[in-house]
């Protein structure tokens, strides 16, 4: 996510968010661990994850600036994520 898609789309008005379903002490040694940029949200409440109905982890989703859904996959697909985010960008 952060070399692929997060350093690629940065400066496209693309924003990446990751969602930690625990801890901040957690979601804090896995931002260090693989030395990522972007932002963490922790949401052990899981409020984030029921609002955009998320039941599997990972779940991968593509909001536009209108807040329309463009992109929602259980597990992790970089092609499918990078082909939603170059027509989305018009890339």
């Amino acid at each position: 996510m952060e070399k692929d898609i997060w350093a690629k789309y940065q400066d496209e008005n693309v924003v990446v968010v990751s969602i930690a379903t625990d801890n901040m002490s957690n979601a804090a040694k896995f931002k260090e661990e693989f030395n990522l940029t972007y932002p963490i949200l922790v949401d052990p409440q899981g409020t984030y994850a029921s609002a955009l109905d998320v039941h599997a982890y990972p779940t991968n989703v593509i909001v536009d600036s209108t807040g329309k859904i463009r992109y929602l996959r259980v597990g992790f697909d970089p092609n499918g994520i990078l082909k939603a985010l170059d027509k989305l960008t018009e890339k």
